[in-house]
């Protein structure tokens, strides 16, 4: 295969990925963060060298997946009132949709759960593979008729509860086929997302897509676990003191505190603007 061919794909090369196209790409990464593992180790000791070069490649990347308006606004699931309004185009919900294909494992809050009542499969044509659904449900609210448990018997769920989650929700839960994995609590009372990173990673799932919920965006990047960002901005504008925001939490005090986006890519989806970056913490 010729090397600048595989370096400098095109754009074309991309939008037609094939199982020996992302194989070639998979095998490079894991290549490369190997020998940069081992680069870094080596100067240490040459046994230091090989364990970080076994290390590197089972890092994992999270992709913060946030709909959102031009100021900011939340906007996929936004309510009026009792309407729920779709903000975001139909090539915006394929694009998400083949995100979800690439990555591991999807995980949403509780919060998004309840609101949007997802499936959160990757409904692409020739999707062989489904990843791995999982909801961060602090108290196990996830209700037994929604369609991730109905459908947990077809593709698995995982629910990541706190410690003292009631053992009765626990239960339904797993009479519904969902797999449910008590974590700690982290300060504010809600389940670790340190541990949430940990037992995926022991399950082989290198690559994860958080989706939707302001506050479980804000949560990673606090914690410094989020690694790029997929931004959908649809073209309207709505205001709002008091409207949520894609990325909430407390924010920084002082714009040198804040994360910066790096490598930015933006391209179409239909009329909606996609941005998407490496996240780099100050």
């Amino acid at each position: 295969m010729n090397l600048r061919r595989l370096l400098q794909p095109g754009d074309g090369w991309l939008d037609a990925p094939t199982p020996g196209r992302i194989a070639w790409v998979a095998a490079a990464a894991v290549l490369g963060l190997a020998l940069y593992g081992f680069t870094v180790g080596f100067w240490r000791d040459p046994l230091m060298g090989a364990f970080v070069a076994v290390k590197m490649p089972l890092l994992l990347f999270l992709t913060l997946l946030c709909n959102g308006l031009l100021n900011g606004l939340l906007g996929l699931g936004a309510e009026w009132g009792d309407n729920k309004v779709t903000l975001t185009n139909l090539y915006v919900h394929s694009t998400s949709k083949e995100a979800r294909s690439r990555a591991g494992a999807v995980l949403c809050s509780i919060g998004t759960a309840l609101a949007d009542n997802p499936l959160l499969t990757a409904r692409v044509a020739g999707a062989r593979v489904q990843p791995l659904r999982v909801v961060v449900d602090s108290h196990a609210r996830l209700p037994p008729s929604s369609r991730l448990a109905s459908t947990a018997h077809e593709s698995p769920v995982l629910v990541f509860t706190r410690a003292d989650a009631e053992e009765s929700r626990v239960a339904t839960l797993r009479e519904c086929g969902i797999e449910v994995v008590p974590v700690a609590s982290d300060a504010s009372g809600r389940v670790a997302l340190q541990g949430v990173v940990r037992e995926l990673g022991a399950r082989g799932i290198v690559s994860i897509l958080v989706e939707g919920g302001g506050t479980l965006a804000a949560s990673f990047v606090e914690a410094r676990l989020a690694n790029a960002v997929l931004w959908f901005i649809a073209p309207r504008l709505v205001g709002g003191r008091d409207a949520p925001t894609a990325l909430e939490g407390c924010g920084v005090e002082a714009l040198s505190a804040a994360v910066a986006v790096e490598e930015v890519r933006i391209h179409r989806a239909g009329p909606d603007i996609v941005v998407e970056g490496e996240l780099k913490y100050p």
